[in-house]
């Protein structure tokens, strides 16, 4: 697949020229991306978590919150996020974040793990839906 993304460019009096992208971080460009190839119910990894800001994306995008639980997704359709990265203050802010942003719901169905991208268990990326 090839992706293009244009940059839209006027310009604006006393000849500055000011860019408009149409995603303002890589990591947006990224999430829209996901919104359209995961759905509720798949499973997905966050290789490298960070911040934990793309594994609530992913969270949101896979688990449904408790109150989408009685529109048609049961326990048996929840999606799960592994979430890695192998620093400790990246995993301790990721835990913080979920903390705060998902119900207990779907914090059951993340996995946060300090492991390096490449020591991911095999078993858990034949799960993956995308």
């Amino acid at each position: 697949m090839i992706v293009h993304i244009q940059f839209f460019c006027f310009f604006f009096p006393k000849k500055k020229m000011k860019c408009f992208r149409p995603f303002s971080r890589s990591t947006s460009f990224a999430q829209f991306f996901w919104s359209k190839q995961v759905t509720f119910g798949d499973i997905v990894i966050d290789a490298t978590c960070g911040n934990g800001h793309d594994t609530l994306h992913l969270c949101n995008l896979v688990i449904p919150t408790e109150n989408s639980k009685n529109n048609n997704h049961t326990h048996d359709f929840a999606g799960r996020v592994y979430s890695y990265d192998i620093n400790p203050l990246a995993i301790a802010n990721t835990k913080e974040l979920l903390k705060k942003e998902v119900s207990q719901f779907q914090s059951d169905r993340v996995f946060v793990q300090e492991l390096s991208h490449h020591l991911i268990p095999t078993d858990i990326i034949q799960q993956v839906s995308f």
